[in-house]
Order: structure tokens, then C-alpha cells, then sequence
């Protein structure tokens, strides 16, 4: 869950987009996003993680990075990185 985290708060700020602005976009309040951002620990998320671990389920997770980079997407694979 932390690597998502740290994705979702890259990925932001590539596309230069203010986190008060996504979080009125989202619908959640600033806090929730910062939370989100740094890895705020959430029940939720836990038990999604668990559950997708115990049923051999794997996640991928890719993004562009800037528009600028030359490397591939970015990928994170959420079972091999949580478990």
C-alpha cells in the first residue's frame, strides 16, 4: 500500500495537479488525499491487501511517469511489494 501511495503522489505532481485540486475533483477532503499520498495506514486497504495475498491475486499498477521521461511505465506489482 505504500508504494501506491508514493504512485499516486508522483503521478500527481507530473501532471503539475495541485492536491487540493484532486481531492475536490475525488471528492474527498485534502487530509484524506495527503493521508493516501504518505501512506496513512487504512483499514480498508489493509484488508484488500490480505485478502488479494491470500486468493494468489496480482495487482499491476502502471503509470507514464512525466510526458518528458524516455524510460518505460512505471510498474509495481502490489503482491510481491506488500506481502
Amino acid at each position: 500500500m505504500k508504494e501506491l501511495g508514493h504512485i499516486i503522489k508522483v503521478a500527481r505532481e507530473n501532471l503539475d495537479i495541485p492536491q487540493k485540486a484532486l481531492a475536490e475533483e475525488l471528492n474527498v477532503s485534502p487530509q484524506y488525499l495527503v493521508g493516501l499520498e504518505g501512506s496513512a495506514k487504512n483499514l480498508f486497504g489493509a484488508r484488500l491487501f490480505r485478502a488479494i495475498r491470500r486468493l494468489g491475486i496480482t495487482v499491476t499498477v502502471t503509470y507514464p511517469g512525466r510526458p518528458s521521461d524516455t524510460e518505460p511505465a512505471k510498474t509495481t506489482d502490489a503482491k510481491a511489494k506488500h506481502g
